[in-house]
């Protein structure tokens, strides 16, 4: 009894004896277990980022061939202007009216560096459709209607006077101004509608008629209802020439009515004062529009570019012959 009781001790001591020494075993054995490198996360890379140049393009310089359709005053004043504001990257050509050498002189301009043309007249704008690689600009050209000048690499600008400021002029000296006339050949459709709500604007009845000739002009001129005040002349080679200018201006005075003319040279026939687009505001234009141009390969905007403006001169001999008084702000505007 008492050997088994110290038997069962004894295996009681072992069982407590290997219950605390098996784990401190266990701790021993993990402590001395060679450590696994623990490999560091790849990190990915930061991905480059790639600043797109931004490249600005150098605008093109102008270089531009200057086409007269003659050594008229009118066409080498524009050009001079002209030159001198493109700081003399421009050539001025002539055409001489001889056929062989007027198309030498294109195939001249054609073949050349020039990227732009400006072509002065009616003579050298049908010249210039033919240079199909050139952006072309058309002035001086009354009629563009008819003659087939305009695409989206030429297009022009307008020499007729502004009807804003022409109306406000007329009335200015003639405050009883209501009725007048404008005869034209045809093609002048959107530039008259315009006019007539502007002269209706200014208590004006504007009456348009086409001639087909000057003896057609001289014939309606001659042929007024007699309440027709004053008579607008455009400068429209097709109606005028110099015998029907002398004579329809004459009849006007003598019927006492008010001409405005498009020349200072006319007030000497009895206009009583005349509207143009000055050399220095048809050079403006023309440079607008070939800048316009840079780089677009086309002409944008309308077919005909508007003046923004025009010169008066006022003939004080005709205005006191008609009893109209020069308002003190248009004395200045005297020029016969």
């Amino acid at each position: 009894m008492l050997i088994k009781s110290i038997v069962l001790r004894v295996v009681n001591f072992k069982c407590l004896y290997l219950r605390f020494l098996v784990p401190v075993i266990i701790l021993l054995l993990s402590a001395c277990a060679p450590v696994e490198k623990i490999k560091p996360a790849k990190v990915k890379a930061p991905e480059k980022i790639v600043v797109e140049k931004i490249v600005v393009k150098k605008k093109q310089q102008l270089n531009v061939a200057i086409l007269l359709s003659s050594s008229a005053r009118a066409f080498k004043n524009t050009a001079a202007i002209l030159s001198n504001k493109l700081n003399k990257n421009s050539k001025e050509y002539i055409l001489t009216g001889e056929k062989k050498k007027d198309v030498k002189l294109i195939r001249e301009i054609q073949s050349s560096k020039h990227s732009h043309v400006v072509s002065m007249g009616l003579k050298a704008a049908n010249a210039a459709v033919s240079l199909k690689s050139k952006i072309v600009v058309f002035s001086h050209v009354l009629n563009y209607k008819n003659t087939g000048l305009v695409s989206e690499k030429m297009k022009g600008v307008s020499m007729l006077p502004v009807p804003d400021q022409l109306f406000k002029d007329w009335k200015a000296l003639s405050p009883g101004l209501s009725s007048v006339v404008l005869v034209t050949g045809d093609g002048f459709e959107p530039y008259v509608n315009n006019s007539k709500e502007i002269a209706a604007k200014n208590g004006v009845d504007l009456i348009h008629r086409v001639a087909k000739n000057d003896r057609e002009f001289v014939y309606i001129i001659k042929r007024l209802p007699l309440h027709v005040q004053g008579h607008w002349i455009l400068p429209d080679s097709r109606v005028l020439s110099r015998t029907a200018i002398k004579e329809v201006m004459s009849y006007n005075s003598k019927k006492a009515k008010q001409s405005v003319v498009f020349s200072e040279g006319l007030l000497s026939l009895g206009g009583l004062f005349f509207v143009n687009v000055s050399d220095e505001e048809m050079a403006g234009l023309i440079l607008k529009r070939l800048d316009d141009s840079l780089g677009a390969n086309i002409i944008p905007g309308e077919d005909v570019l508007q003046a923004r403006r025009h010169d008066v001169g006022i003939n004080k001999k005709v205005s006191s012959q008609l009893n109209l008084s020069i308002p003190d702000n248009y004395k200045k505007f005297v020029r016969y």
